[in-house]
């Protein structure tokens, strides 16, 4: 393994990695049939995505040169980063390299003055759920979604009286 480098990348840079490690990466999941949608429909739905292009943070993983992960995110609201996929490939897993990302994403989120952070996980996913719940992500719901099952959310709040409140109103904190 040489130095692990984690950098801001484009959407092009992004979709290459995926190219290359996406079906090693999740290659447990179940591939639903999909369902057909017009093409009338298609093309709202991509001029919509045009037209409300939330501020995004692409993120690769480097050992070297050779990409081994990446994080893809985006805001939902002026306060609140989603964090919307992360993966690292099979044999670069349990060398704190995610623990790393998290760090990586985190800092670059701060930066823009997010408040809030939130994700959604699948509830067997130990390799990204005990590096959040260590790092102070709480648990704040779960859905059964029609694609992806079972799946739990988590949030992470920069300042610590809001996650504080955020606990006493779910019954957590005195």
């Amino acid at each position: 393994m040489n130095k692990i480098i984690f950098k801001l990348i484009s959407s092009e840079e992004l979709s290459r990695i995926q190219n290359l490690h996406f079906n090693k990466v999740f290659a447990n999941r179940t591939v639903e049939p999909g369902f057909e949608v017009s093409a009338e429909d298609q093309k709202l739905i991509s001029e919509r995505r045009k037209k409300y292009a939330p501020w995004e943070l692409l993120v690769g993983v480097y050992d070297g040169s050779e990409p081994i992960g990446w994080h893809v995110g985006y805001a939902t609201d002026a306060e609140t980063f989603y964090m919307k996929n992360s993966a690292v490939l099979q044999e670069y897993r349990n060398k704190g390299i995610y623990s790393r990302l998290l760090e990586f994403v985190l800092d670059e989120v701060k930066k823009e003055g997010f408040q809030v952070v939130t994700s959604i996980h699948h509830g067997n996913n130990p390799g990204v759920l005990i590096p959040k719940l260590k790092r102070g992500f709480v648990i704040s719901g779960c859905e059964f979604h029609e694609k992806f099952r079972f799946l739990i959310e988590l949030k992470f709040f920069f300042n610590p009286e809001r996650k504080k409140a955020y606990g006493k109103s779910m019954g957590l904190e005195l």
